[in-house]
Parts: structure tokens; C-alpha cells; sequence
């Protein structure tokens, strides 16, 4: 151990010049904070606008090309995990194997192909970046892959997406790409895992040179952070159970009507419907299903008949996420509300061992969170006044953030 904290903080020394143009967020990026243009109050209005204005970017229209790679993974009973590699298009193959290479993890229930990580990706490979996306633990692709604890395991989530990480990394290094620094980039519970990722690391003898990891969102204590959204799905249960068409058609007259420059509480039950509902609720039910079809552990209600059965239709709408705990992974709530599910002990962990360039981004409604000020951070944070839960992620205002970011 010894050893290795040595060897940590020499490594730190001798790239602390370039570290330090990066750890922070700079003058640039605080100033551009200050003029948040987001009047819109209410914490699932500002959510859910997000949702209305993120571009939805395919593959073939990004600047760069987008590879879908298998990367070996011990942590998994398939032995591997699918990723996503983009590389840029530059003027010359030297500058592609010289570029910097950032590693992007979504928010939960996210999938590998999901527009959430497709829209980073692009942003990052027409800034030049290597980029490599992964899946979510939360979503049905991470768990296709043969989970070995049960979701919401964390440690055991930071150990696969740590390994796939180095993983990773180890696969470009194979294939003759040169650039030696890498940053992190997480959203929302993919935001928690980019602190483990980086405490991880500043674990090790011979770490990877991570420049800076950049916390989208973060949920601060997982444990909190569950118990509040079951408090939320029990305030939309008049809604959870709506069939998809009906979700989508609010959803678009949401859309249609929402201004962020309106600084009233627009239609802040019916965007709590949406998000919570039909978003996160119903998430959390096709994961839990994929769990308990791929584990033959056959303890949801009527799963045959599915929907044509009642049993199964209150299955579904009285689920949450304490019920998922309790049948199929107490240990993981246990664990959850310990410091491991603590964002402040991985970020002190990683500081304990030399690395300590961490951005957060986070609004003061973040339903995920108590206040703000109940979390003191002694990395860099800013905190908007309004924005929800990653709800700034669609303006042109986040956009020109990550620009002058990377």
C-alpha cells in the first residue's frame, strides 16, 4: 500500500503541469454558469424540457467513426461487455492515433445505444476525442451480459465498469493510439461511477493518467437517492400505469407548450407523471423482469400472461425500488447506505491517494438530492439555481459548456 501511494503521488507530481489545465473548471466555464439562461422553476418541468430539446444524433451523422467493440470483462458470467469507440475524423491517421480519449458513462437504465450517450459522443468527437461509451448497470443491456450480483450492487458495479475502463484503454493502447490522457465524463448515476473509476485508479501502481472526471448530476447518497424517488412513484401512481401511446402524447404536448424562459411552474405534476412514471418506474420494471427471466428466479406475478393478468398489473404499479431490494437484493440496500453509496467517499478516496480533479455540475432541484447544502464538496462544483435532473442537457447553453469544457 505504501508502494502504491508513493508511486501515486509521483505520477501526480511529474504530470501535475498538464493536470492542472484541466482540473478545475476554468474562469471561462464559471462565468459561463452565471448566465444560465433556464428561468422555468419546478424540479420535474426542468427535467423533463431536457428530454423535449436533446438532439437525437445517429451514428452516421457523427464526425468520426463509431465502432461497436467486445471487451473482455472477469466481473461478468459472458466474459465481455459490448462498447461503443468513436474516433474522429482528422486530416491525417498521426493526428486520429494522437488524439486525447475520453470515456463517457450514461445515467441509470440507459443502454448502450441510447441517445444520451450518442449525444456526448458526438459532442466529444468533433472536439477530437477518441470517445467510448458503455451501458449503464442499471439498463437491459449491462444486465444481458450476465450480472454476477444483483443490480444495484455498487461496489460490484464499480469494479465491471472499472474493469472495462482499463479494459478499454489496454484495447486502444493495442491497436496503436498514442494519446497517453484520458477523461471521464458521467451522468447522473454514471456520474457516481465516474468517481469510483477515478478512486480506483489512484489506487493503483501504475495508473492510467486520468486529466480530470466530470460528475453530470450526481446523486450524492444512493441510499437517499432511492428512498426519494419511491417517495416520487408513490406520488405518481395515478399515473404510472398509463399505456405508452397516452405517456408519448403528453409527453409531445409537454413539449409543444414548455418555455424555459417562463420562470412559473409549468404543468409540474404532468412532467412528474412523465418522469417518474414513465420514466424511471418503467425502467425500473424492464430491468427487474430481464433480472428475473436471466436468474430463472420467477417471482413477479402472472409473468406469462403479463399485462392480461391482474396480478401482474398490480405487480407493476405497486413495484418500487424498496420492493426490488427487498425481494432480490438486500445486501445492496445494505451496502447502499454505507459509504460506499456515498459520493463524498470516493471523491475523498481518490483525493487520499493524489488525484483530485473533479468537475461537478448540479442544480439546487435535483430531485435525486436533498438540498445542495446539505453535500460540501471541496472539488469544484457548480450548482445552477433550476435545471432538475440533468435538464439543461438539450439547450444550446450545455452545448457551448462542454465546449469550452473539453
Amino acid at each position: 500500500m505504501f508502494k502504491s501511494k508513493v508511486w501515486a503521488f509521483l505520477f501526480l507530481m511529474m504530470t501535475s503541469a498538464l493536470s492542472n489545465s484541466f482540473a478545475d473548471w476554468s474562469d471561462d466555464i464559471y462565468d459561463h454558469a452565471d448566465h444560465f439562461p433556464m428561468q422555468l422553476q419546478g424540479m420535474f418541468a426542468t427535467t423533463l424540457v431536457g428530454t423535449c430539446m436533446e438532439p437525437d444524433i445517429k451514428y452516421k451523422r457523427m464526425n468520426g467513426q463509431v465502432e461497436k467493440v467486445s471487451i473482455q470483462n472477469s466481473f461478468l458470467e459472458s466474459g465481455k461487455i459490448d462498447i461503443r469507440v468513436g474516433t474522429p475524423y482528422k486530416e491525417d491517421v498521426k493526428s486520429v492515433m494522437n488524439s486525447p480519449i475520453v470515456f463517457i458513462i450514461p445515467g441509470a437504465f440507459n443502454n448502450l445505444d441510447d441517445s444520451q450517450a450518442r449525444y456526448l459522443m458526438s459532442l466529444l468527437l468533433k472536439k477530437g476525442y477518441v470517445a467510448i461509451t458503455v451501458p449503464n448497470p442499471w439498463g437491459t443491456d449491462f444486465i444481458s451480459h450476465g450480472v454476477k450480483k444483483p443490480t444495484g450492487t455498487v461496489s460490484y458495479e464499480g469494479d465491471v465498469i472499472y474493469e472495462t475502463f482499463k479494459n478499454s484503454y489496454a484495447y486502444l493502447k493495442r491497436l496503436g493510439f498514442k494519446g497517453d490522457d484520458v477523461r471521464i465524463l458521467g451522468v447522473s448515476y454514471g456520474s457516481f461511477l465516474a468517481a469510483m473509476v477515478a478512486a480506483k485508479n489512484s489506487e493503483e501502481e501504475n495508473p492510467v493518467n486520468i486529466v480530470d472526471s466530470t460528475i453530470l448530476s450526481p446523486p450524492y447518497q444512493l441510499g437517499e437517492t432511492i428512498s426519494r424517488l419511491d417517495h416520487w412513484v408513490s406520488e405518481s401512481r395515478p399515473f404510472i400505469n398509463n399505456s405508452l401511446l397516452r405517456a408519448l402524447y403528453k409527453l409531445i404536448t409537454f413539449c409543444r407548450e414548455a418555455n424555459i424562459s417562463n420562470d412559473s411552474e409549468f404543468e409540474e405534476n404532468k412532467a412528474m407523471s412523465l418522469v417518474i412514471g414513465a420514466g424511471f418506474h418503467r425502467e425500473l420494471l424492464r430491468s427487474v423482469m430481464l433480472y428475473d427471466k436471466m436468474k430463472n428466479l420467477n417471482k413477479i406475478p402472472g409473468r406469462k400472461l403479463g399485462t392480461f393478468s391482474r396480478k401482474h398489473l398490480l405487480w407493476r404499479k405497486y413495484f418500487t425500488f424498496d420492493k426490488y431490494f427487498e425481494t432480490y437484493a438486500p445486501e445492496a440496500k445494505a451496502e447502499m447506505m454505507t459509504e460506499i453509496g456515498d459520493l463524498n467517499y470516493w471523491t475523498q478516496k481518490a483525493r487520499d491517494n493524489g488525484f483530485d480533479n473533479f468537475r461537478i455540475l448540479t442544480s439546487e432541484n435535483d430531485f435525486l438530492n436533498e438540498p445542495v447544502s446539505n453535500f460540501a464538496p471541496n472539488e469544484s462544483t457548480i450548482t445552477l439555481e433550476t435545471g432538475g435532473h440533468y435538464g439543461y442537457r438539450g439547450m444550446s447553453w450545455y452545448k457551448r459548456l462542454l465546449d469550452i469544457s473539453y
